[in-house]
């Protein structure tokens, strides 16, 4: 009898003592937990671009003549010193006729001179220091006259020139600004030319941005169903206010798109982010909460905003609260139902 009692007793301990074990796992909060790395992902950024050429060009004429030629037409690419148009240049050639006469009288006249200062020059005695003088600054004026003929036969040349107007580089045609017979000025407009090879993308970036476009291992302009290739040549040093954005100057690496095209300029980031739905708040911070050694620990994330992934430098093996994440506080003792995932 006494034998039974005391069984019965023992048994009666044991129980106690787990009961007492179960109520002492029940207070802790039961969570579900994941690695850090399995919530890795990588934000795309996009931006408005536009494709932009760096010459647009009104093409003017250098001379005042009549057009007598336009062998070009709106939508036509032209290559470089390609004809856009021609002025008449008869008068230029024409000037440039008499002005050839004029170097020829000229230079007989300075030969007569220079023959005449010679034998004054062997005469030595026999003439007046004067007259050698004289003789010697005839030669002189008339060098000069010479000098001054041919310079001005080069501007005859260089107007005729002029009138043919060519193509500074290749380009597109977007308006015949002049008509065949019209009477054109010095800085009259003719020609409107459009660079369709020296073009960049210009983009509006949000502050914030600059640093991961910087740093990104790809930019793409995207158009449509076209994906272009880029590569970033500057960042323009001035903030809109308004905007919170800067430009950025960007070039095509290959195939390029045409000028005033406007898409999107897109890139990844390549730091590591969580989405906002693993955050939660603690003490009017957000952060992720973290399983360590059975607890529960509240990291702040400092750069963590409202409804934006947010990039992350914690460990690689971290793991996050996923499910019991609103009820464990920091601090508690936690019960991580998944007890497949396991630190290594």
């Amino acid at each position: 009898m006494i034998k039974q009692l005391a069984i019965n007793t023992i048994i009666g301990i044991i129980s106690m003592m787990f009961t007492f074990n179960s109520f002492a796992a029940d207070d802790r909060t039961s969570v579900t937990v994941k690695k850090l790395h399995k919530l890795y992902m990588y934000p795309r950024i996009e931006s408005p671009a536009t494709v932009v050429s760096l010459n647009d060009s009104s093409i003017s004429a250098e001379v005042s003549s009549k057009i007598i030629e336009m062998p070009v037409a709106v939508g036509d690419i032209v290559f470089r010193d390609a004809i856009l148009a021609r002025l008449n240049s008869t008068d230029f050639e024409l000037e440039k006729k008499r002005l050839r006469v004029s170097a020829k009288k000229i230079s007989v006249r300075l030969q007569q001179a220079r023959s005449k200062l010679k034998r004054y020059q062997k005469l030595a005695g026999g003439v007046s220091r004067e007259k050698v003088r004289q003789a010697k600054g005839d030669v002189q004026v008339l060098e000069f006259d010479l000098q001054d003929i041919k310079v001005r036969i080069a501007q005859a040349s260089r107007n005729i020139e002029k009138c043919t107007i060519k193509g500074p580089f290749t380009g597109l045609i977007l308006k015949r600004l002049g008509k065949v017979g019209e009477f054109v000025s010095p800085g009259k407009p003719l020609i409107r030319v459009l660079d369709i090879e020296h073009i960049e993308v210009s983009a509006q970036v949000q502050t914030r941005d600059i640093e991961s476009l910087k740093e990104a291992k790809e930019l793409i302009l995207e158009y449509r169903n076209e994906k272009y290739p880029l590569k970033l040549r500057s960042v323009v040093a001035l903030l809109d206010e308004r905007t919170r954005t800067q430009e950025v100057r960007l070039i095509f690496k290959d195939k390029h798109a045409l000028p005033g095209t406007s898409g999107r300029l897109v890139w990844q980031q390549i730091q590591p982010h969580v989405s906002p739905e693993y955050l939660v708040r603690r003490r009017g911070k957000l952060g992720l909460l973290l399983y360590i050694n059975g607890r529960a620990k509240f990291e702040q994330l400092g750069k963590a905003l409202e409804g934006r992934p947010v990039p992350v430098t914690l460990p690689i093996k971290s793991l996050v609260i996923i499910k019991g994440r609103y009820s464990a506080k920091d601090g508690d003792r936690v019960h991580a139902r998944n007890i497949r995932i396991k630190r290594k």
